[in-house]
């Protein structure tokens, strides 16, 4: 079998609309990814004439997939199918171009009857149960047109029902939480129906199946073919997606969690403003959990009282300890000393978009000679151009920068340094 007439490959993009158990059942040799996120499609090893199913997606906690990735698989010959949640949305979005929307989400998108984005939306637990913990619009929406048509709801409750769910906040949807609204406003007869609600199947749910199926259709009929790439019609490229590319190449296929790292070390390792940031991210922390903040400088007080303690100079150096007060020692060892299991995921990903919004889409490389052409391990303070110069033993010098900008240690900035300088070269480090 030659390259152009291997079996195609059908990838599927599930969270909470469909069990990835449920989902393998239907398509044998189905290759299962989380919700998609921004990178996933240009990251995961997507091949000409293999089948993609969008059904989830993130896009508060994380950057949504982009239109112009889904178009540069069309571009190259992947079929591209959504439906149920991110899917459905995208594809009705990209209908013109090429993606395939399939089921009764993406008809209402398709028709204009929805035009929310939250409208797909609810509040789940991690992977790989994916627990609800809200109801989409969009079950809210159908369950509801259902009923009336059996004739088990008024049609004035429904539309009152969709309306009041529609000014709720996608996290605060909930069948309990409908039926309370309704009860208040004095209709009457639809509490019953709306708790059974709950434990039913979804629509999404039904989508995502039909989305399967028809995919596994498709890569029958067309066993042996590739899709036919889309016309240049639009441009589906851009300056964003070229950047995009490199940068899902320089993040050693972790997409844009890999690449938001590789930023914020960036930024720490040559900001003048990074201990500065980092300072202030940590107190921040520190009063939004007070009963924890305060056990932490408890133990930090008494750290800095501790002979032994200040002897060995990991955290504070002799001249730190000589010349300032109690207070400030201590709130100079809780920064150093906050480690990044707290939460730091975020913090990492706050540095990445304040690059972002200061160099604008540019690629990791093309950082290094934006700053008067210098190379982004010049020295300014007399500390970077040392973080490859650590001798044998422990530098604690140097030790002390790396935790002032949020590193946990000398040989966490080290190997940021190293990959950092595999990426953009030598010559710029």
């Amino acid at each position: 079998m030659t390259k152009l007439e291997r079996e195609k490959v059908i990838h599927a993009y599930l969270g909470p609309s469909l069990p990835g158990a449920d989902a393998a059942k239907i398509v044998p040799g189905l290759i299962l990814h989380p919700p998609v996120i921004h990178g996933d499609l240009l990251i995961h090893d997507i091949a000409p004439g293999d089948v993609v199913v969008i059904v989830d997606g993130y896009y508060h906690q994380q950057t949504a997939v982009r239109h112009k990735e889904v178009l540069h698989l069309l571009k190259r010959g992947v079929m591209v199918i959504g439906a149920s949640s991110m899917g459905a949305l995208r594809a009705a979005e990209l209908e013109p171009f090429g993606m395939i929307g399939c089921g009764w989400v993406f008809q209402q998108y398709r028709s204009g009857r929805i035009i929310a984005d939250d409208a797909v939306a609810l509040m789940h637990g991690p992977e790989p149960d994916y627990v609800p913990m809200s109801v989409p619009l969009v079950e809210i929406m159908f369950s509801t047109e259902k009923a009336v048509a059996q004739g088990l709801l008024d049609a004035e409750i429904g539309e009152r029902a969709c309306s009041l769910a529609s000014n709720l906040h996608y996290t605060e949807r909930s069948w309990r939480r409908l039926t309370d609204l309704l009860t208040q406003e004095g209709h009457r007869g639809h509490t019953g129906l709306f708790s059974k609600k709950i434990s039913s199947p979804g629509v999404k749910g039904d989508d995502a199946v039909a989305a399967l199926r028809l995919a596994a259709e498709l890569r029958s009929s067309c066993s042996g073919k590739m899709a036919q790439p889309i016309q240049e019609s639009v441009n589906q490229s851009s300056a964003h997606l070229a950047v995009w590319l490199r940068e899902w190449k320089d993040s050693s296929g972790q997409g844009q969690r890999g690449r938001d790292k590789l930023f914020a070390d960036w930024y720490r390792l040559t900001s003048p403003d990074a201990p500065a940031q980092w300072r202030s991210w940590v107190l921040k922390k520190l009063d939004e959990a007070p009963d924890e903040g305060a056990g932490l400088r408890q133990l930090a007080y008494a750290a800095t009282s501790s002979e032994t303690f200040l002897k060995s100079q990991k955290y504070l150096s002799d001249r730190e300890i000589r010349t300032m007060t109690s207070d400030q020692l201590t709130e100079l060892l809780l920064v150093r000393a906050f480690r990044h299991d707290h939460p730091d995921s975020t913090y990492v990903t706050y540095l990445a978009d304040l690059v972002s919004r200061k160099y604008g889409p540019v690629s990791l490389a093309e950082l290094a000679n934006l700053e008067g052409g210098q190379g982004i391990f010049e020295n300014e303070t007399g500390i970077r151009r040392k973080w490859s110069l650590r001798r044998r033993g422990v530098d604690y010098v140097l030790h002390r920068a790396a935790l002032d900008r949020g590193f946990d240690s000398l040989d966490d900035a080290l190997s940021a340094q190293k990959q950092i300088c595999q990426m953009v070269g030598p010559g710029d480090c």
